[in-house]
C-alpha cells in the first residue's frame, strides 16, 4: 500500500508516488539529458502541437510570443535565428525555442531545478521576486525532490493564492 503525503499548506492537493508520475510523456528517448522536459511538455500541451492557452502561449512547449521565451530567444540566442509568433505553430521550432529557454533558465538559476521549472511557468520576474509555483513544480518534479529543496525554508502565501508562495531563504 502506498503512503499518501498531504501538503495542505502548499497546494491542497493529495500526492502519492504514482500521482507524481502523471504527466509523464512517451518521449523519454528524445529528451534524454533534459530532466523534467517530458513532464513539462505533457503538463503544458499534452504533447499537442496546436495547443493554445488562455494567456496566449502557443504550441508544443507553450511559448509566449510576447514578453516571454520567443522574445528572449530572438534577443539572446547566438546562432542568428529569428522567429515570429506564427513560427511557434511549427513543432520543431517550438521545441527549439522551448529547449533553449529551459536551458537558459537552468544557467540563470545556477542549476536550481525548482526555480528553473517554476520560472518556465511564471517567468523570470516572479521567480526573481521569490515566488515559486509549487503546484506546477510538484507536477513536473515530483513531491520528494521539492520537499528536499524546501527543507528548512519558510514559506508564506503570495498574492492570496493557494499554489504560489514566496520562499524566504
Amino acid at each position: 500500500m502506498k503512503k499518501l503525503l498531504i501538503l495542505p499548506l502548499l497546494c491542497g492537493v493529495l500526492y502519492t508516488d504514482k500521482a507524481d508520475l502523471r504527466g509523464g510523456c512517451d518521449h523519454t528517448r528524445e529528451y534524454e539529458g533534459k530532466p523534467y522536459i517530458n513532464r513539462l511538455i505533457w503538463h503544458e500541451s499534452k504533447g499537442k502541437t496546436r495547443a493554445y492557452s488562455r494567456k496566449g502561449a502557443i504550441g508544443y512547449m507553450q511559448i509566449m510570443p510576447k514578453d516571454g521565451a520567443l522574445d528572449d530567444y530572438n534577443t539572446f540566442n547566438t546562432n542568428g535565428d529569428k522567429f515570429t509568433a506564427k513560427d511557434l505553430w511549427n513543432k520543431e521550432i517550438n521545441k527549439k525555442i522551448g529547449f533553449w529557454y529551459y536551458e537558459r533558465l537552468g544557467r540563470y538559476y545556477e542549476g536550481d531545478k525548482v526555480k528553473q521549472v517554476s520560472a518556465y511557468n511564471m517567468g523570470f520576474g516572479n521567480t526573481d521576486s521569490g515566488a515559486i509555483n509549487f503546484d506546477y513544480v510538484f507536477r513536473i518534479m515530483g513531491t520528494n525532490k521539492v520537499l528536499t529543496w524546501l527543507d528548512g525554508r519558510k514559506v508564506k502565501p503570495w498574492k492570496g493564492t493557494t499554489s504560489v508562495y514566496y520562499v524566504l531563504e
